[in-house]
Order: C-alpha cells, then sequence, then structure tokens
C-alpha cells in the first residue's frame, strides 16, 4: 500500500482526492484492499510534521494552493531538505497558464514531479499517480530530421522518454495510442501549421487534456489565431533557442523528465555570457550603439506611452512567453539577463540578483523579428518565486519610460503570440 499526502488549503479538495483515489468515502476505516493510505494536512506546517513524525514515509506528495502559514514553493523547498521526502515524487496542484516563474523555480530547483492542473478530477489524478514509475511521455513533431534528432537528444538526455513524428497528420495518428504528457511541435511542417496541429489535438482530447509546446520564428505567427482560448498552445517559445531552454520550458508545463543526465546549469544573472549582437539603435533621438556607448552616456528614453504606475495592483497586461537576452543597467552594476515574458506595461527577468523592488533599471533589447535596439527605463515592481538560500525566481520591472515607437513593437509581438498561447484570464 502506498502512502500519499494532500496538502492544500481548500478542505473539499483534498477530501475529493482522497475518495478519488480510495475509491470510497474519506470518513470509513482503512480497508486491506485498499492501494492507497492517504492523509491530509491543511497547512504547511501540519504536512511538514507529518512528513518528520507521521510514521512510514510517505511514496508521494501532492500540495496545492491556499495554504494559510505559507507559500506552496516554501513548503517544496522545506520537503527537499528532510531526510524522508529529499527524494520523494512531489505534484504541485496549479492553474494552466497561471504562475510560470513558480514552475521554473520547482523543476529546476526542487525537481518537482510534475503539475495537477484545476480542475481536477479522479481521472486525471490516476493517471497522474499510476505513472509514477514511468518517464514522462513527449511526441516531438519536426520535419527536419537534424533539428528532430537534437532536440530529441536533449529531450532523452533529461530523462524523458521521446517520439517523433515528421508530419502533422503522423502525430494525430500516434497521439491516441502513445498517449504522451505533452506534444512539443514545430511551427512549419511539411502537411500543416503547428497551429493546426494544436487546435486539432486540444477539440478531439476527451479523456485526458493534450499539452502543447509551439516552436519557430514569430514570423510564422502573422495572421495566425486560434479563436478559442481553451485550444490554444501552453507555451510558445521563439525561435533560434538552444537546447537547454526547451528542457526547461517542457519541465515547466510536465516537471521533470526523471533521472537526469548531468547539464550545464545556467550562470546567474552576472555571469551570464550571453550579449546582444551589435546592433546600431536607429531611433529619432540617435541613442549610441548597445556595445561602444561612450562613458558616463546613458540612454534616456522619452515619456512612455504605457498608463502611470498604479501601486501594488493586480497586473491588468496579458504577458506571453519571450526568451531574449537584455542589457540591463542598475542595482549596483551592468549585466546581461534573460527574460520569461513580456507585456506592454512590462518584463519579467529571470534571476538569481537580490534587487529590491523600486530599483531603477536601464534595458537595451530587440523584440524577436526584428533588428531594432529597444531602449527603456522601469522600475523593480515585485520579485518571483522564492528559491534556496534567497535566491529568487527573477523581478518583474515595470516600463516607466519608454519610446512609443518600441511600445509599438512590443505591442505587435504580444498580440501577436497571445493569438496562439493560453490566457489564464
Amino acid at each position: 500500500m502506498r502512502r500519499l499526502l494532500i496538502c492544500a488549503g481548500d478542505r473539499e479538495l483534498t477530501r475529493f482526492i482522497a475518495e478519488s483515489m480510495l475509491g470510497r468515502s474519506a470518513s470509513e476505516p482503512p480497508r486491506p484492499d485498499d492501494t492507497w493510505d492517504v492523509a491530509r494536512a491543511h497547512t504547511g506546517l501540519e504536512a511538514l510534521t507529518l512528513v518528520e513524525y507521521g510514521g512510514r514515509p510517505f511514496d508521494c506528495l501532492l500540495l496545492g494552493p491556499g495554504l494559510p502559514d505559507q507559500e506552496v514553493i516554501e513548503v517544496v523547498s522545506r520537503m527537499r531538505t528532510l531526510d524522508v521526502t529529499k527524494d520523494v515524487p512531489i505534484f504541485l496542484i496549479v492553474e494552466r497558464g497561471r504562475d510560470p516563474h513558480s514552475r521554473r523555480i520547482a523543476t529546476e530547483r526542487y525537481q518537482v514531479a510534475g503539475f495537477l492542473e484545476k480542475p481536477v478530477t479522479a481521472e486525471a489524478l490516476h493517471q497522474t499517480f499510476e505513472g509514477l514509475e514511468r518517464k514522462r511521455r513527449i511526441l516531438l513533431v519536426e520535419s527536419r530530421e537534424e533539428t528532430a534528432e537534437r532536440y530529441a537528444s536533449a529531450l532523452e538526455g533529461a530523462g524523458y522518454a521521446v517520439e517523433t513524428a515528421t508530419t502533422g497528420r503522423a502525430a494525430l495518428d500516434r497521439v491516441p495510442r502513445l498517449a504522451p504528457d505533452l506534444v512539443v511541435s514545430a511551427l512549419t511542417l511539411e502537411d500543416a501549421h503547428g497551429v493546426e496541429i494544436c487546435v486539432e489535438l486540444k477539440q478531439t482530447a476527451t479523456k485526458k487534456p493534450v499539452r502543447v509546446v509551439l516552436y519557430g520564428q514569430v514570423s510564422a505567427l502573422a495572421n495566425t489565431e486560434i479563436t478559442e482560448n481553451t485550444h490554444r498552445a501552453d507555451d510558445f517559445v521563439q525561435a533560434p533557442f538552444d537546447d537547454e531552454l526547451l528542457v526547461e520550458r517542457v519541465g515547466m508545463l510536465i516537471g521533470r523528465g526523471g533521472k537526469e543526465k548531468p547539464r550545464r546549469r545556467r550562470k546567474s544573472l552576472r555571469g551570464a555570457a550571453v550579449d546582444l549582437d551589435r546592433t546600431e539603435d536607429k531611433t529619432e533621438q540617435g541613442m549610441h550603439a548597445v556595445e561602444g556607448t561612450s562613458p558616463g552616456h546613458k540612454n534616456i528614453p522619452p515619456p512612455s506611452a504605457s498608463p502611470a504606475p498604479s501601486g501594488p495592483a493586480r497586473r491588468s497586461t496579458r504577458r506571453v512567453p519571450c526568451n531574449i537576452s537584455m542589457r540591463v543597467a542598475g542595482g549596483g552594476g551592468t549585466h546581461t539577463s534573460k527574460t520569461l515574458d513580456i507585456s506592454h506595461g512590462g518584463i519579467f527577468l529571470a534571476t538569481d540578483e537580490a534587487l529590491e523592488i523600486g530599483t531603477r533599471l536601464e534595458m537595451t533589447f530587440q523584440i524577436p523579428g526584428n533588428e531594432h535596439v529597444v531602449s527603456a527605463v522601469g522600475k523593480v515592481a515585485w520579485q518571483g518565486g522564492g528559491g534556496v538560500d534567497g535566491g529568487r525566481a527573477g523581478v518583474g520591472v515595470k516600463f516607466s519610460r519608454i519610446d512609443p515607437k518600441d511600445l509599438k513593437l512590443i505591442v505587435d509581438y504580444v498580440n501577436r503570440v497571445s493569438r496562439v498561447v493560453y490566457s489564464a484570464t
């Protein structure tokens, strides 16, 4: 009999999960034929107490939102410091399209095994836990043989079981048999557009939802839209990108692949080695090139066309995935950072630097598919995630000054990607 610990702030949710796994009322006494021994907790402290002093070790942990005493990611962090749970599979209950930054931290730092998306169903629960011993399955759809081999090798090296299909038709035929945890598809295929494949997979999925990641050039999204939000892709990775980024984005959707081969970890923000190309800024303000800017010169953009900051209220602007290198000056240094997502109101930087809320940053970067260098000034508005030894998943930066022409480039990119990527709003 396996032991499962469920921890979430919603008592009705934990009861539903327990009864779904047991196949009976949770108030009934244990039976000899039970396949699961289920324990429930509704605070982080209760969960940690059950783990440390609850007798027989747990075989699996399922953690959900709404804990009254601490963030879920803090509970995960503590679990990984305990001998009894440092290697135990941990699953998180999440909402589709929400908080990719916490997912990134959960996967990269705490090796979370997977994510169970709301609304939680009995079938989804059984499918999740019945596959504890198997590798996560990925169907890679790519018409170019060399590219397919490269991406498949990277994903297999991260512990995933990968099958490939060279056409959209072959992918659609294979999904019912393979039942993959994720489909990763190029936008440009020999017989179809990746967006068409995504829509058909989402439409025909019945028992098990199909997660889809699309990748390719942003230009391939021109005049493309998925009208139903529920049929949109779960993520988009704009090309070009490195193998490590693809593995990272896959992990943010379905958790780690299993026992990984050693991989090069991402460097911290100050140690990052990727810079923007040496490109001249051709704005009417005549700014200097990103590289070789004269000493002491500061590129101060004109006032922003964005609304004025309104304090720490919830964001009303739509954010979309965006992986670009960015030159950042502020917080005591100049360095290169990576972005995780972007909106016309701000940008999220992946960094472990302790940048305090209110820190002023000067940023230069290029929007995918455009050679123009955008220059903007912003302030750290929030800190994302929460990590080991005070490390952070990154910081959210709100634009305070940006050229209206540069802002239009951002808006065009956001609008193009948001037409094919799911929005929780």
